[in-house]
């Protein structure tokens, strides 16, 4: 389990770039405003720590999906 120290930290560190970084794209900033989206919606229902590793979790999965299926 991650504690809350580290959770914040691996937030401002890690998560927190990914859901601030513009894109020139509009299909990759698109999908930039969904997980931020997810990201505040969870913030405001469960908590910031929780709303952290769901969406580090959340990116984990995406990642995975694109180097498993190409």
């Amino acid at each position: 389990m991650l504690g809350g120290a580290f959770a914040l930290k691996l937030s401002s560190v890690i998560i927190l770039p990914f859901l601030q970084t513009g894109h020139s794209s509009t299909s990759n900033f698109n999908s930039c405003l969904h997980i931020r989206d997810f990201f505040f919606f969870l913030n405001f229902r469960k908590g910031r720590v929780s709303s952290v590793s769901a969406t580090a979790r959340k990116l984990a999965v995406i990642i995975w999906y694109m180097v498993v299926k190409g």
